[in-house]
């Protein structure tokens, strides 16, 4: 169109020179200015202007640089200038304008006429979603993931207008997907809002929690209270029990309830920000039994009598004060069951959550009766609702996981039962079973409940995986089939393994699969990384099969090369953790040595008791083998010449957490053996307990623990203190705590552990 006007204004100049007397001409040149007119009106009515007012807040300002930015990637008759007003003779495109009528949170507009357009929404974050709504829907842009994003091929010549209206049913929206945690611009895009996805007022800011869950010794630390007021904490028997994983509150202590409300207040003063305030049980089962709560409980046919009592005195107390919060509580485990007479007050939500769910079937099904039910009751008398649900496997993030099937039909259930409040929580990995996928989805379906998951799942499979989708599209329902094929179970926290529902021969299939899959992007370096990261899952779990299942199917040099393909995945992708409190290093060393590439008695100081026995009868487990909470603060790992490896970790003895944790090494499964720990110490008191040593199952949720008495432990030297005798799974991890006082400025020094099995086919059940 450019050259055209370039030639006719040539053309015009000319005739005008020479014609400058001629009425003809003239004539022939008022006709040649009306062709000029109709063919400038057209070049000009094909450009656009983006108009953000002076007014507009900083989110409106950087939707309008989203637009641009991703309307330029469409080619360069799309580059768009960004003006204050309406350009005569341009379409304008309106990012951000305001209407006259008070929307609903989160609300977009997508509208226009006579070629211009309008997307504007709720502040602060609407104009943002209106923005990607409209890239997305009208445009054809996918936003996979932060780094990846597909701009579609097109000849468009204008833009097209839209016509939507729409305000999502759920106003919080929240996953703890890793990208959607740490990238503030595309948890933007999954138009997510949560505690999970911190996002900054500049790109529509999120909502903010004030403990975000299980705050109970966040507001009542026992750390802090328990020793002048032990009255404050839950009865279990005849002792007052506190603490995060220990004990609960007294929740009809009138003391206790005046603390924890000035604590509230304190911290909503502090911070205006927030919008919910959690005041939630600890996540463990103590909760008290003191006459005073189990009256009320026994009153209400439920443990979450006391709970609702307490949380709504909280909730009335600063109702007035801080009328803007909502006061969120947990129905779950032992409170989940609503109460029989007792009512949430208006400002309180209650979030419910399934822990106890079977994923292999939507959760209003029969299958899941208990909780839909409770969903249901608790539906009829509170004001609000919300979910924390479970999206993942918790024992292990990498193992295949088929529950995405009835994500769209629970997220249905929830909106059409006044839920307006959904957390899915999520492995935090990068690597593993349909990652990317899942994290996509949830938004999606958070969004717009009504979208169909299966067409959600073939989008996403064609758009990122390109060629390998119809592969992909056979694994994803194989592995659904398999699930259901066996009858067998699928919740959060699976104990075994896959091997209950995954027969190996299926599993041998999938990988199959997916190296044709491979073999369809191997001209293709972004889709074979894509491949690669999904693949993990299959080949990890080939790893953690017993070597009783792999022999004769698959050679140990395969299993090998397996290992090396994990590593290096692993590697790539800076995974450090493979469950939520399982660092992946450590189970890769486990593997390494059921490879035969990896001896854990690698420190060469026998001790004296293991001089005598065959290799295989004892282990070490070094300091190297260790992870830490807290590094740098509550922990450290330094060199230390005089450790039986060449380093150590020192604990401080200022709290008590699980400070020091290691795996059990999978080679113990199923075998008794007694442990050692090598303690060396500083500055603790004379006499009574320093630490805890204890064996944890994370399936289980069972531990058995050892108290490790001060004189015990050595001064100078490292002194091998017996912990006791334990049966072992893989299942499980060791740890080790302090339990001195909190004003203690001791340290406790640790260099390994030594555990002596006991012969295989010993007959003899010892206890711990």
């Amino acid at each position: 169109m450019g050259e055209i006007y370039v030639y006719h204004r040539r053309l015009y100049q000319g005739m005008a020179i020479n014609s400058e007397n001629n009425r003809k001409e003239k004539r022939m040149k008022k006709q040649i200015l009306g062709l000029l007119a109709v063919l400038l009106a057209f070049t000009v009515h094909a450009g656009y202007v983006i108009v953000v007012s002076p007014d507009a807040i900083p989110a409106e300002r950087n939707a309008a640089l989203e637009l641009q930015k991703h309307l330029g990637m469409l080619g360069k008759d799309f580059n768009i200038p960004i003006v204050s007003e309406p350009v005569a003779g341009k379409r304008s495109i309106f990012v951000g304008k305001q209407v006259r009528e008070t929307l609903k949170p989160d609300e977009i507009i997508l509208s226009g006429s006579n070629g211009d357009i309008i997307l504007t929404g709720d502040r602060p974050r609407g104009t943002l979603y209106a923005v990607y709504t409209y890239l997305e829907e009208y445009l054809g842009f996918r936003f996979w993931t932060a780094s990846e994003t597909h701009v579609p091929k097109t000849a468009l010549r204008e833009l097209p207008v839209p016509n939507l209206r729409y305000a999502p049913v759920f106003y919080y929206r929240d996953t703890n997907y890793i990208e959607a945690q740490r990238i503030p611009s595309l948890a933007v895009k999954f138009k997510l809002n949560g505690h999970f996805n911190p996002i900054p007022p500049e790109l529509g800011g999120h909502l903010t929690f004030g403990g975000m869950v299980h705050t109970f010794d966040l507001f009542i630390p026992a750390a802090r209270y328990y020793a002048a007021h032990p009255e404050w904490f839950s009865l279990r028997g005849k002792q007052r029990v506190g603490g995060g994983q220990t004990g609960q509150l007294c929740l009809t202590n009138p003391d206790m309830r005046r603390e924890f409300v000035k604590n509230c207040r304190a911290m909503l003063a502090k911070d205006p920000t927030i919008k919910i305030l959690s005041v939630s049980q600890n996540d463990n089962m103590f909760y008290c039994e003191c006459p005073s709560c189990a009256a009320i409980d026994a009153r209400e046919e439920s443990h979450s009598g006391s709970l609702i009592d307490f949380v709504n005195y909280v909730a009335d107390a600063l109702r007035q004060e801080f009328p803007q919060v909502q006061f969120e509580t947990l129905a779950y485990q032992y409170s989940r069951k609503p109460p029989r007479h007792l009512r949430p007050s208006p400002n309180v939500m209650i979030r419910l959550c399934p822990i106890e769910a079977d994923y292999s079937h939507p959760l209003n099904s029969d299958a899941n009766a208990d909780f839909r039910d409770d969903l249901l009751r608790w539906k009829e008398i509170a004001p609000q609702l919300a979910i924390w649900n479970y999206v993942t496997n918790f024992t292990c993030y990498l193992h295949p996981h088929p529950n995405m099937s009835s994500w769209g039909e629970d997220t249905r259930f929830f909106a059409e039962n006044r839920v307006r409040a959904v957390f899915n929580q999520a492995e935090t990995t990068k690597i593993g079973p349909w990652v990317d996928m899942r994290a996509w989805i949830i938004g999606k379906l958070l969004w717009n409940p009504s979208l169909d998951m299966n067409r959600l799942i073939d989008t996403f499979l064609k758009g990122y995986y390109g060629a390998a989708a119809p592969i992909l599209r056979r694994q994803y329902d194989l592995l659904d089939a398999t699930l259901a094929k066996s009858g067998k179970k699928l919740p959060c926290m699976p104990k075994g393994g896959t091997s209950a529902w995954l027969p190996f021969e299926t599993l041998l299939k999938l990988r199959e699969m997916h190296q044709e899959a491979l073999h369809t992007a191997k001209d293709d370096p972004v889709l074979t990384e894509r491949l690669e990261r999904l693949g993990v899952c299959y080949d990890f779990d080939l790893l953690e099969r017993s070597d009783e299942e792999v022999a004769g199917k698959v050679s140990l040099e395969e299993r090998r090369r397996t290992f090396d393909r994990v590593k290096a995945v692993v590697d790539r992708t800076a995974t450090i953790i493979c469950a939520e409190v399982v660092p992946i290093e450590s189970v890769l060393k486990q593997f390494q040595y059921r490879l035969g590439n990896y001896r854990l008695n690698n420190s060469g100081k026998i001790p004296e008791f293991c001089r005598n026995l065959p290799e295989d009868r004892w282990l070490e487990l070094p300091a190297q083998e260790m992870w830490l909470f807290e590094p740098g603060k509550l922990t450290e790992r330094k060199p230390d010449a005089s450790a039986a490896s060449g380093e150590s970790i020192r604990l401080s003895c200022h709290a008590y957490v699980w400070m020091v944790q290691c795996l059990v090494p999978s080679t113990w499964d199923g075998r008794r053996g007694r442990l050692y720990a090598g303690l060396n110490g500083q500055n603790l008191p004379a006499k009574g307990a320093a630490l805890q040593i204890g064996v944890y199952d994370k399936v289980t949720k069972k531990e058995a623990v050892h108290a490790i008495e001060s004189e015990k432990i050595g001064k100078k030297d490292y002194h091998l203190v017996d912990v006791g005798t334990f049966d072992f799974s893989k299942d499980q991890y060791i740890y080790l705590a302090p339990v001195v006082p909190a004003s203690n400025p001791g340290f406790v020094w640790i260099d390994r552990f030594i555990c002596v099995l006991e012969p295989a086919d010993s007959p003899e059940k010892t206890g711990k």
